[in-house]
């Protein structure tokens, strides 16, 4: 689907209300005045709205009242919303940003009903078809700098990580050998990382320089599966299993060694998200119930957003964090049964590792 098959109107402007051995040194500072917490409220006729990102302040996903999924992308101030859909397409997903650029992807009748990655910048007229020649379907995950992450199937292995810089001619296999399959999930414009099935049931966490062959298994020994699901700099993030037990949010620099393990005393399991220099975002577990997270680097600095939510919400998770340091997730609100999107803006500047 080249981009002048792309058949664009103009944006639609709807209302929806709605450690082993290495550790980070930049002083730890008290996210309760570092931020300030807000709720998003869905319209009652949005039935599903996901949040999957955030880039200069926007929160980005997708949504549907009734019928086909769209691409959204949340305005500043009264934060209404772009529906970033594409004409004549089943579906369309943004599933990152990085300032004004988003990654997704798209199916339906230019896409000959195949799954394609698509990047947008800000405007539905933007799409770029991503998809890469002879695969029969991609999919982009995250984005930052000039790259784009995401994956795509061609025959077997039945996944292959890929990054791309812009256009679909530029799309780079990153499928390590020795693995079953692959996908990447986040970049900083420099590295990616992402996941590698070692075996039956065996995930690794992997980081890759732009090559297949550049591929570190960034995969703690005596864990069970890892992920990792974020980058930026020197760092990356994302969680491990202890076997047989509970996901632990996880810190990586540049290697298996330097894992260091950010699990917070109190909770049953936890994850890192998103990352943006010495702060980590994602959730975790307690009593049942989720709780949205913030880390600067050790398990000991962990700060439990939800708290900083209104009455009324139980379970929540903080899903991205942006160039400013602005995090975004979702809140379930237990009087009207649904889920809605939750930001955390960031009151001061964020800090660099």
């Amino acid at each position: 689907m080249p981009a002048s098959m792309l058949r664009l109107v103009a944006p639609t402007i709807v209302c929806v209300c709605l450690a082993l051995a290495l550790s980070p040194v930049t002083a730890v500072q008290n996210p309760a005045s570092l931020y300030r917490a807000t709720m998003l409220n869905t319209s009652a006729d949005v039935k599903e709205v996901t949040v999957t990102g955030i880039g200069a302040g926007l929160p980005v996903g997708f949504g549907t009242s009734i019928g086909p999924l769209h691409a959204l992308i949340w305005t500043s101030g009264a934060y209404t919303v772009i529906d970033m859909n594409i004409p004549d397409c089943n579906e369309t997903r943004i599933n990152g940003a990085y300032g004004k650029m988003q990654a997704g992807q798209v199916s339906g009748t230019p896409t000959n009903g195949e799954t394609h990655a698509v990047l947008w910048r800000g405007t539905p007229q933007s799409a770029i078809d991503l998809h890469p020649q002879g695969a029969s379907f991609s999919v982009a995950l995250g984005c930052a700098g000039s790259q784009q992450v995401g994956v795509a199937h061609s025959g077997e292995p039945l996944e292959v990580a890929v990054f791309w810089t812009g256009s679909a001619a530029s799309a780079v296999n990153l499928h390590p050998a020795g693995f079953l399959a692959s996908r990447a999930t986040g970049t900083d414009g420099r590295r990616q990382v992402g996941t590698g099935l070692a075996a039956v049931r065996v995930t690794h966490a992997l980081l890759w320089s732009g090559s297949a062959l550049s591929v570190v298994d960034l995969h703690p020994a005596g864990w069970g599966n890892s992920y990792a699901t974020c980058i930026d700099g020197k760092w990356q993030a994302g969680s491990a299993e202890i076997e047989g037990k509970a996901f632990h949010a996880m810190l990586w620099a540049g290697s298996a060694r330097s894992a260091i393990d950010l699990h917070p005393t109190g909770f049953e399991s936890s994850r890192v998200n998103g990352i943006r220099g010495n702060v980590q975002v994602g959730s975790g577990l307690m009593s049942g119930h989720n709780h949205a997270l913030v880390w600067q680097g050790t398990a000991q600095s962990a700060f439990d957003l939800h708290s900083m939510l209104p009455d009324g919400y139980e379970n929540s998770e903080a899903i991205a964090i942006d160039e400013s340091g602005n995090i975004v997730g979702k809140a379930y609100n237990r009087s009207k049964s649904r889920w809605e999107i939750a930001l955390w803006l960031r009151q001061t500047p964020l800090p660099r590792s």
